[in-house]
């Protein structure tokens, strides 16, 4: 596994003359996973963002003011996490007149944890 890892790497700095068409999508695409994963490990490296996303896992959807009486924060600091959460595609946003629900892009979130669990093993 190491070695192989390591292979990749030193194949990310050849020139793209060097490697193949297949071997270049194959940079990208890994290229694109790990800026995907960086957005994702970054809004769950929070502890109240986590506490958000637990939060929502035993709900189908929650609005603003319900999760900040959960945690105990107050409504821009729920916001202001819960626009992270978004930015990071962790979870989906509904509007219901002047409400905004807020729910787990469970697709997104297995998805993601599943591709970067394949190039680790």
């Amino acid at each position: 596994m190491a070695k192989n890892l390591l292979q990749d790497f030193r194949r990310v700095g050849e020139t793209s003359a060097t490697l193949s068409l297949r071997e270049r999508q194959g940079v990208v695409a890994r290229d694109e996973l790990i800026d995907d994963a960086r957005y994702v490990f970054r809004a769950l490296a929070d502890q109240n963002r986590l506490r958000i996303i637990f939060s929502l896992s035993g709900c189908r959807e929650l609005n603003v003011r319900s999760i900040c009486e959960l945690l105990e924060l107050n409504q821009p600091a729920v916001s202001h996490h819960l626009k992270t959460l978004l930015d990071a595609g962790l979870v989906l946003r509904r509007k219901n007149g002047k409400q905004n629900l807020y729910r787990l892009d469970s697709a997104k979130i297995e998805s993601t944890f599943s591709q970067f669990g394949k190039h680790l093993s």
